[in-house]
């Protein structure tokens, strides 16, 4: 534990960890220390601090503090929560100051919740120094089981509608909830077709390379994905980010379902604004961590998608291509958009397909002239707008032909056929575009 006195005779908690959050601490002033001891798993530290209330210390590192502990309660449960038509069993993987717990009961159609903290000191120092958190332990909805999440996920399948890991950062008890067979059980344990997770997904400003890997184990193993970034300002760099995944491949993480329950909630930080908001990533972590990077993918003969505008021939992945945009929600085809329109600009992924033809003078082919054409309609889509969807869903079927061995016997404005089949590009208009 990091405890000091400064010059003033002012007792001070100090929070660094050389390698979760390298050349920078954060210190908060001590008024009375509670609680200090080694449990099985872990140092626990409670203290009476100057202007956070109580906090709790997991390993020298801040879990929560009663000035704004709400702020990550509320969110991890009602992110998933608002996300699942109907959930009745729910399942909190380690929250064992309760904090999670007490959110969840709020939800009108919850029946009975799970909590599996592997530290039971842990549970009876919060129920003790931080009853407000811990009061939703009272509740007959909520069962408290003491033992690794890990292995209690490899006795239940089918289970539960949703899944909220309340973990602590990836190193000592928590390090195994940050690996892809960790992810690969929660969705084992989910009831089929709607099941809901929620993973503390880090720091944006920290962990960019981890939100990067849980991203992309995410959307191998769940068809709608979103990472949501909240502000908690007593977590390093004062943010701290949930992924949410859902087995509904029409869902919309993005978007709570009842939004007047939303609203009606008894919270201090959520609402149906605040849940759409949290989305909305800024651009670094969209082109850096996020699994969006078709460059990448198509430079590895990877299948991806909306790869089918850039040109590169997946012949060999062809197949693939059913699961692509079809199955994504809205919201990762408008990312798509957004990710392709920048290489587009980059001007680097298409170059090599036209640079021949326009060298030569020759008409374009057909094949390269359709490609063309689609990537013309969509430098001038408005990403918010749900054509793209369409032109995206067409184009997936159009080029699936192509990589197959087919070959485009005409072209026309707006529409081509290929062997029989005739298929319709949307024409989007700047002019018809808010």
């Amino acid at each position: 534990m990091t405890l000091y006195t400064d010059d003033k005779n002012k007792k001070w908690f100090r929070e660094s960890n050389a390698e979760l959050w390298p050349g920078q601490e954060f210190s908060i002033e001590i008024e009375e220390i509670l609680y200090q001891q080694r449990s099985k798993y872990q140092d626990i530290l409670v203290f009476k601090s100057k202007s956070y209330g109580n906090v709790l210390v997991l390993d020298n590192c801040i879990q929560c503090t009663e000035r704004d502990e709400f702020a990550y309660q509320e969110m991890a449960a009602f992110l998933p929560l608002l996300v699942h038509p109907n959930p009745k069993r729910v399942l909190i993987i380690g929250g064992g100051d309760g904090g999670v717990a007490r959110e969840v009961i709020k939800h009108p159609q919850v029946e009975e919740v799970i909590l599996c903290e592997i530290d039971q000191d842990v549970i009876d120092v919060s129920k003790k120094f931080l009853p407000d958190m811990a009061k939703g332990f009272a509740s007959s909805k909520v069962t408290v089981i003491v033992n690794d999440g890990f292995e209690y996920l490899k006795q239940h399948t089918n289970e539960f509608d949703v899944i909220i890991t309340d973990s602590s950062d990836p190193d000592g008890p928590a390090e195994a909830l940050f690996e892809e067979s960790f992810y690969s059980l929660m969705k084992a344990a989910l009831k089929q077709p709607y099941g809901v997770i929620c993973c503390q997904g880090e720091c944006i400003w920290l962990d960019l390379p981890l939100i990067k890997k849980l991203m992309t184990i995410s959307r191998h193993l769940f068809p709608s994905v979103g990472y949501a970034n909240v502000s908690t300002p007593t977590y390093p760099c004062g943010a701290l980010g949930f992924i949410v995944c859902s087995l509904n491949e029409n869902a919309t993480v993005t978007e709570p379902i009842d939004i007047k329950l939303a609203d009606e909630l008894d919270t201090k930080y959520y609402t149906s604004n605040i849940h759409r908001a949290s989305f909305a990533l800024p651009a670094f972590v969209r082109k850096t961590a996020e699994i969006f990077d078709v460059k990448e993918h198509l430079e590895a003969g990877e299948p991806c998608k909306f790869a089918l505008y850039t040109g590169r021939p997946m012949s060999s992945h062809a197949a693939d291509l059913r699961v692509t945009l079809k199955a994504n929600d809205l919201n990762t085809k408008q990312q798509w958009v957004i990710r392709i329109r920048e290489l587009i600009q980059e001007n680097d992924l298409y170059h090599d397909l036209t640079m021949h033809e326009t060298n030569t003078k020759q008409p374009p082919s057909s094949s390269s002239a359709a490609i063309q054409n689609k990537i013309s309609n969509l430098s001038n889509i408005n990403p918010s707008d749900r054509r793209s969807q369409e032109i995206a869903d067409n184009a997936s079927d159009e080029y699936e032909h192509i990589s197959r061995g087919g070959s485009l016997s005409s072209m026309t404005t707006g529409s081509f056929s290929s062997t029989g089949q005739h298929h319709q590009i949307q024409q989007v208009r700047k002019k018809e575009l808010i």
